[in-house]
């Protein structure tokens, strides 16, 4: 049996072996085994547990796209707003990976926060049509500009655009 989140010891960056240990709710979640994830929480586990890579469950969960177990985890308190060390948050893991629905139902709750995080839903957007643009996700393209994101709008990170991403002409 392969789990997602059960791995060798990793380097740091000073060159020693990282003594971080996974935790439970990381694999369930990374797994989409929603039923443990509840019995963790209910004997205490910390809903915002960070794995080695800085994701939290709620991160993992959509990253492998168990929309059941994204549903539970933000029922449970799962902050939608948590960053992973690359800067992502669980919507960009869902859409790295093209769970549509995952995305759709997260930004839904980003929205409906108040007062409105327009900055975030714009980080947000940039990754959904980033990743679609690499995947070649023309269908999902084409809904992401019917609902009117923009086009050519860039992060202060990256010096390319989605267009430019997909066209294969994006730095390295």
């Amino acid at each position: 049996m392969s789990l997602a989140v059960c791995e060798a010891p990793r380097m740091v960056k000073d060159g020693s072996e990282s003594t971080f240990q996974p935790h439970p709710i990381s694999a369930a979640a990374a797994n989409g085994h929603t039923g443990i994830i509840l019995k963790l929480l209910e004997h205490g586990a910390d809903v915002e547990f960070k794995h080695i890579d800085g994701r939290s469950p709620l991160s993992l969960a959509a990253r492998g796209g168990h929309m059941d177990t994204v549903r539970a985890l933000v029922g449970r308190g799962a902050n939608v707003l948590s960053l992973d060390m690359d800067g992502h948050r669980a919507i960009a893991n869902a859409a790295s990976e093209g769970h549509h629905g995952i995305e759709d139902h997260l930004l839904a709750l980003l929205g409906a926060k108040r007062p409105p995080l327009k900055h975030t839903m714009k980080t947000e957007m940039h990754f959904m049509r980033l990743y679609a643009a690499a995947k070649g996700d023309e269908d999902r393209i084409k809904v992401l500009l019917q609902r009117g994101v923009e086009v050519d709008s860039q992060l202060p990170v990256h010096s390319h655009t989605p267009s430019v991403q997909r066209s294969g002409a994006a730095p390295r």
